[in-house]
């Protein structure tokens, strides 16, 4: 996988762990990578509604509303595409 073909996937990185989502956003842009990162499920929510990531990496216990339940909440709402999840 060629530096130009990673510039066009997207990831969503949702965790409460401010200091984790730091890492893993710095470390994926480093590559190319165009990423994202949320505080909590209800956040996540949002910035897959406006911006469509290619994978969502969550977490599972987070505040507002937990990894599970972000899963489920994308998966009622955005039957277009299909998500890989990591968790």
């Amino acid at each position: 996988m060629t530096l130009e073909e990673k510039n066009n996937y997207k990831i969503l990185f949702v965790d409460d762990e401010h200091d984790i989502t730091e890492f893993l956003s710095y470390n994926f842009k480093k590559f190319g990578f165009d990423v994202r990162h949320a505080a909590n499920g209800m956040e996540g929510k949002s910035v897959v509604e406006s911006w469509m990531p290619d994978i969502i990496v969550a977490d599972i216990l987070m505040p507002e509303l937990n990894g599970i339940g972000f899963c489920r909440e994308i998966k009622k709402t955005k039957r277009q595409k299909i998500f890989p999840w990591y968790f």
